[in-house]
Parts: structure tokens; sequence; C-alpha cells
């Protein structure tokens, strides 16, 4: 078996892994998950860091609480039946899951990019909610930060967030899909997000940032 065979595997044993126990809210992000976790380990480590900035940000994940640690809650309940489908609010599923009594024995057999992926499907669900974006979304803010984490930071997704109303435009936008009579206005709102984060950068720089951030995504 080769090491593209390896990581094919890899990935198919997680994703089966984690959508037994996530159940139907895993559908819409299986995609951008799965092009994550084909990148390898490191990054997916690397993009769960930024996830858990984020989603303390907006009172998803608390204080103490990391992606690794939600997504093995998240696991070893789902095995019990208990998913985000069968609460009518996301914050009611997050307080059943953070009380449920963790087994430390299957704790040990939950491979850690299985417990990250499971974290990384509960961010994003909680992001949805809060942003009231249709299922998996905000899946892309991960996959964005997998392409060029050392920009796309936890701050800077959190400018974005904030300052373009139509977050998915602005997906688009990286992914250079975004319809031509789009593109003028969201990347004026890319630019207020930049702003917000340095006031004194000038647009020349942002622009540049910009375009380089775009073909990072793009795979250019």
């Amino acid at each position: 078996m080769g090491l593209g065979d390896w990581i094919s595997g890899a990935v198919s044993a997680t994703i089966d892994c984690v959508s037994k126990v996530i159940s139907s809210s895993i559908t819409k992000v299986l995609p951008t998950i799965g092009t994550i976790l084909e990148k390898g380990l490191e990054i997916l480590e690397t993009v769960c860091k930024i996830a858990e900035v984020v989603a303390r940000i907006y009172n998803i994940f608390k204080a103490e609480e990391r992606t690794e640690e939600i997504g093995d809650r998240a696991i070893q309940a789902g095995e019990q039946g208990i998913t985000p489908d069968k609460f009518d609010k996301f914050e009611d599923y997050m307080e059943k899951i953070r009380n449920f009594p963790l087994d430390p024995e299957k704790s040990k057999d939950i491979r850690l990019e299985q417990k990250l992926t499971a974290g990384l499907f509960v961010a994003t669900k909680g992001l949805d909610d809060k942003f009231n974006t249709p299922e998996g979304t905000m899946g892309n803010l991960w996959l964005l930060s997998a392409c060029k984490p050392e920009y796309f930071t936890a701050e800077r997704l959190k400018s974005i967030l904030d300052q373009t109303p139509n977050i998915s435009a602005a997906f688009k936008y990286f992914e250079g899909t975004l319809a031509p009579a789009e593109i003028l206005d969201t990347k004026k709102q890319l630019i207020n997000a930049e702003k917000a984060l340095d006031p004194g950068k000038d647009d020349k720089t942002i622009y540049a940032e910009l375009d380089s951030a775009s073909k990072a995504v793009q795979g250019k």
C-alpha cells in the first residue's frame, strides 16, 4: 500500500468513525473536513488550535476546552445516541456532552485525528448556529486556515466573520468562484475586515495579501 492509499484509508476510517456518532449534522461538512484530513495530522492540529480560539471567541467552547476533548466527548456521547440533531438548541447539546461521563479506556482507543475531526464538526455546528448559516457553511473557515494558516489566523477569521454580512461570498472570493457582480462589494468588506485588524495598513498591501491568500486557497 502506497502513502496515498494509506492517507485515503485513514481519512475514510476517520470520517466513518465520526459520521456514525455525529449523525446527519456531519453530511454538509464531509468534503471540507475530508480535504483538511488529506493534508495530514500536523495541518489538522494547526487548524484545530485556530478553531479552538474562534470557538471560544463566540462562546461555543469554554476557555479551558480543547477541540480534542470536545471531539472525544462528542464521539462517546454519540455512541449513546446523544447527537446534535436530537436537540432543539445547540447550547443544550453542548451542555449534555460537557456533562457526559467519559470512559478513559474508550478515550485511549479513539485516535487523535478522530477526536480532532469530531471537535471540528462541533465547532462548525456551533458557528452555523451562532450566525444562522446553512449547515456546514462555517466548515470553510477551517479549510481557509488549512491552506494558509499564517494568514487565516483566529483573529483574522473573527474580523472576516464580523465585517462580511455574506460570509458565503467571502469564501467564494478566496476560492475564485464568486460571481463577477459580487466581487467588488465582497473585496471592500474584506478590506474593512483587514483594516479593523490593522487600521494603518495601506490598500496596496491589503490587495497583495488578499491575492496571495486567494492563490493559496486555490492551490496556485
